[in-house]
């Protein structure tokens, strides 16, 4: 989707406009956060190649994968900035609550598809799902 594309790419310049100005004009920061976002833009290629039919397939197996690094946080995590929500791998530092939240923005896409193409859920069904979705993200 070009437009989609071209409004992330107008929000990342704005990004890195903003750290420029915020840093003092430090251009090697810019450099390493401009690295960074071209990885991050050759990983969505790469994911996008992906049917999404894999994504649903696997969606139960992230979120058991999820649920017990969230487990692990609790016995050997890392507290970070106040709080204990970081697993030390080495390399970095990964917070296991972000693999849910990419999950959960999975199945809320999912409710809304199915929701349109088959005509199964009503609204007020969606309505319920969805608020669960959001309270869980809050939680």
């Amino acid at each position: 989707d070009v437009w989609l594309l071209f409004g992330l790419l107008v929000l990342m310049s704005i990004g890195l406009m903003t750290i420029y100005s915020a840093s003092g004009q430090d251009l090697a920061l810019i450099q390493r956060q401009v690295t960074r976002l071209v990885i991050g833009l050759m990983a969505m290629f790469l994911l996008a190649q992906i049917p999404v039919l894999f994504y649903r397939n696997i969606a139960p197996f992230v979120y058991a994968l999820g649920i017990i690094l969230l487990l692990a946080v609790l016995t050997v995590g890392v507290t970070g900035k106040g709080a204990q929500r970081w697993l030390d791998l080495g390399v970095f530092r990964f917070q296991p609550s972000e693999i849910l939240k990419l999950y959960h923005q999975y199945k809320k896409g999912n409710l809304e598809v199915d929701s349109k193409n088959t005509n199964k859920y009503h609204r007020k069904e969606l309505t319920k799902k969805v608020a669960f979705i959001i309270n869980s993200l809050h939680s």
